[in-house]
């Protein structure tokens, strides 16, 4: 009796722990099934367009084999449409070289900043991003992807752009450094 008692509670402690161990994969899994499945939704309204950009993303990060997330504009596009934490967990989901706690991600590709707001990006000094610039970054990206749908500019501007602005508190405009602590500081969803 002892035996069969002592071999019951091995066998129970081993089926738990390896009830453990293959739970830690099912769960990270189920994390991205569920952010997958809310890609294109941002302060609670969705966006075909910004779906699509969370996919090209994903398929370019792929691809390209890259962790460098802000190197990518359809990235960063995805970013502020579709918040920063659901764009790094679900690139966390193909390719563990990239951390979703986003602290540790690289900087922003000033190169694609400049790309943003233009040839002053350049001067001494650089420019910051204005409402007009985050406006044509959203649809240029859109449009490079072909995308079947494009927000409302009230979406682009009320939900997406007042956002950026709200959490950075810099006024109308925002500089390089604080559109990238935006995407790395943020959690923004």
């Amino acid at each position: 009796m002892k035996f069969t008692t002592t071999l019951f509670a091995l066998s129970f402690a081993a089926f738990a722990y390896a009830d453990i161990q293959a739970g830690a994969p099912g769960d990270a899994q189920v994390t991205c099934n569920s952010e997958h499945d809310s890609r294109g939704n941002y302060n609670g309204e969705f966006s075909q367009g910004c779906l699509e950009l969370v996919d090209d993303c994903l398929s370019t990060l792929n691809t390209t084999q890259s962790s460098n997330i802000w190197g990518v504009s359809t990235c960063v596009a995805a970013a502020a449409c579709d918040g920063t934490i659901n764009s790094l967990i679900l690139a966390e989901c193909q390719n563990k070289d990239i951390n979703s706690d986003g602290a540790s991600a690289p900087n922003l590709d000033y190169s694609l900043y400049a790309d943003i707001v233009g040839s002053c990006a350049w001067q001494e000094g650089g420019c910051s991003m204005t409402r007009q610039n985050f406006i044509d970054f959203i649809y240029g990206c859109l449009s490079s992807i072909n995308a079947s749908d494009y927000p409302s500019p009230d979406q682009v501007i009320n939900n997406w752009w007042a956002a950026l602005t709200s959490w950075t508190g810099t006024g109308e405009t925002i500089p390089y450094l604080n559109f990238n602590d935006w995407l790395h500081f943020s959690h923004s969803q």
